[in-house]
């Protein structure tokens, strides 16, 4: 039997694009997946591990074209919400008040789970890339990297006009050891301005994060390198 503590709020939105910062979006095709085919996607959420600072809101996007019915709670299997069914194109939000781990899944379909974590050791810093007018925000946590432990990083893009997630960009994240030398490189597609990333760092010392965008809306643009100072 599933134990439920049902505490904090949810509030409801109607989007047809993910608005705020603190966004996990069901990516279409969640639903069908199929291991058996070498072509299913293998991804159902954008982000399967999302960091966030204590007393804050993160929000649930569904971009297929299905519902999905979301299931929040601790890992002990206690839910914290009642199950909430999200149509295609809507999304509901869910203040995070303490700090801990909290798994989310598909009430559905097994195979789409991910987790929250929730933590006040964690620090955000914003740069600018003027050329592309957005704002390019990491997070990292711990806020002072451990040795030998995963140090787990957020990415936000985000157009700087009128401060909304920015869709399909083409980015470049890489960590750099105190000499310069690239330890840790991430390229990849985002699709709704959201990304994840870990890296297990070896030594207390001053590392050197880069995040590149390459492209917005599938089209290839000219790039300013944020930078970004990560010390023990």
């Amino acid at each position: 039997m599933v134990a439920i503590l049902y505490q904090s709020s949810i509030s409801y939105l109607n989007l047809i694009y993910a608005y705020a910062d603190n966004v996990i979006t069901i990516i279409p095709g969640s639903g069908n997946y199929n291991p058996s085919n070498q072509f299913s996607i293998t991804r159902f959420f954008d982000n399967n591990f999302f960091p966030v600072k204590r007393i804050s809101n993160i929000t649930w996007y569904n971009a297929d074209n299905v519902e999905h019915t979301i299931l929040l709670g601790f890992k002990n299997g206690t839910r914290i919400m009642k199950p909430q069914t999200i149509e295609p194109g809507d999304s509901f939000s869910y203040e995070f008040i303490n700090s801990g781990y909290y798994n989310f899944s598909s009430a559905e379909y097994s195979w789409m789970k991910g987790t929250v974590f929730v933590t006040d050791d964690i620090v955000s810093k914003t740069a600018m890339d003027k050329k592309n007018h957005a704002k390019i925000q990491l997070s990292w946590t711990p806020a002072k990297p451990t040795v030998y432990s995963n140090t787990n990083f957020k990415i936000n893009f985000v157009d700087a006009a009128t401060g909304k997630n920015m869709q399909h960009v083409d980015y470049e994240f890489y960590l750099l050891d105190p000499i310069g030398n690239e330890v840790f490189k991430q390229s990849m597609h985002s699709g709704w301005g959201v990304e994840s990333a870990s890296y297990n760092i070896p030594d207390n010392q001053n590392y050197t994060a880069l995040i590149s965008i390459k492209g917005i809306l599938f089209q290839p643009v000219e790039h300013e390198d944020a930078r970004f100072n990560i010390s023990p």
